[in-house]
């Protein structure tokens, strides 16, 4: 069986209503993050396409919908349909995401441009709610309904956090060595460890937590079934 890949190919909403030369600033600071992020994860490194276009390729399921969590976190004032495509690349050493006929590119355009941008049911099930679209998408073979369905949760959950346990959750995603007592120093709490504790639990903090971790594991698990290697 042959490696498969994931692409993010991420598209902004109504970008004829973004002056120019702010939307090239715009996706060029994304795209230089995403590279500095993740090149050691990708085959392709982002790349900006016919102006409102941002598309790349990563080794691993995993590192793809990391990276795709982390967009739609990040894409500020913009508003982004994004599809993740599971699938073969055929050429893995040069990639021309113009001509490229490899499956995993494929699905990612047919999920943002068929599916989230035709407002398909399919996509708009886990959509409704938010600004920023996204959608898993593959061969039969890649149960990506299952995918979206888990990634859909977490993202419900983390849209429901206050902005004080949002700036919480950075901070100790920022600094994992530091204890509870110390954030919650840094926030100047009287009773800094209760304090963040009961945001933490506000927020469902470790249940998405464990959610993620499982949509990782569930994403490896699934690559390396149809890669043959499990």
């Amino acid at each position: 069986m042959s490696d498969t890949f994931a692409c993010i190919a991420l598209d902004v909403a109504d970008s004829r209503k973004i002056e120019t030369a702010k939307l090239e600033k715009q996706l060029q600071r994304l795209k230089e993050k995403l590279n500095e992020k993740y090149s050691d994860q990708m085959i392709m490194s982002f790349t900006i396409r016919n102006g409102d276009e941002v598309i790349g390729v990563f080794r691993r399921y995993a590192d793809g919908y990391r990276a795709l969590d982390y967009i739609l976190a990040n894409s500020r004032e913009m508003a982004v349909y994004a599809g993740c495509g599971c699938g073969e690349i055929h050429q893995t050493k040069r990639i021309d995401v113009h001509t490229s006929n490899s499956p995993a590119i494929i699905y990612a355009m047919e999920a943002r441009d068929q599916y989230l941008k035709n407002n398909r049911k399919e996509a708009a099930v886990w959509n409704k709610e938010f600004n920023n679209k996204a959608f898993f998408y593959g061969s039969p073979s890649f149960p990506y309904q299952a995918v979206n369905s888990q990634f859909y949760m977490i993202r419900s959950y983390k849209k429901k956090r206050s902005k004080k346990q949002q700036q919480i959750i950075n901070e100790i995603n920022k600094q994992p060595g530091k204890t509870y007592e110390e954030i919650g120093r840094l926030f100047n709490y009287k009773n800094p460890r209760a304090s963040i504790s009961n945001h933490l639990r506000a927020a469902n903090y470790e249940l998405v937590h464990q959610m993620e971790k499982s949509l990782a594991e569930l994403l490896d698990v699934l690559q390396d079934g149809l890669e043959g290697k499990t």
